[in-house]
């Protein structure tokens, strides 16, 4: 399963699970649920993403192998500017 740790502070965890997995979330959190005292965790939670979050979270992505959108659009802008100029 591909979870990601998102962060860690004190006691308390957050783990992003995929949206694939989804189908099996009743199941696992079943198991999970009867394995709370085994496991010495007292309480959980569960947040559901909303949209205004994702578009946040990746408009705030930096990927420093390719420019983002907004550089595109600079140059292309720029290069269409260019070639109005030639």
């Amino acid at each position: 399963m591909e979870c990601n740790k998102q962060s860690e502070i004190q006691s308390e965890m957050t783990i992003q699970i995929p949206q694939k997995y989804s189908a099996n979330f009743v199941k696992f959190f079943n198991k999970f649920d009867a394995d709370l005292d085994h496991l010495e965790i007292q309480s959980y939670g569960i947040t559901i993403s909303t949209l205004e979050e994702v578009f946040l979270k990746v408009g705030n992505l930096e990927d420093k192998a390719a420019p983002s959108l907004v550089d595109q659009v600079k140059v292309e802008r720029q290069n269409s500017l260019a070639d109005l100029e030639r």
